[in-house]
């Protein structure tokens, strides 16, 4: 499934165990990083989101669970 809709590609994601899983660790920590993330986004801040998010897209387990859903979303 390819979408540039994200409303499409978070339901795609929710659908799935993989997904549900992905969304429980990125908010292990109260869910904090995802929401600065999502504000230095909004305020045009890729870098700085991406520096937000990057201690909890290192975790093993996140990058396995990322990539099987990169496989079964049709984004790898």
């Amino acid at each position: 499934m390819q979408s540039d809709d994200p409303s499409r590609t978070m339901a795609a994601l929710l659908a799935t165990k993989e997904g549900r899983q992905l969304i429980t660790l990125l908010q292990s920590d109260g869910g904090g990083a995802l929401r600065s993330a999502a504000q230095s986004l909004r305020q045009g801040n890729e870098s700085a989101a991406q520096e937000k998010m990057a201690p909890l897209l290192q975790n093993p387990e996140v990058q396995a669970l990322l990539s099987k859903l990169n496989q079964s979303l049709g984004h790898g």
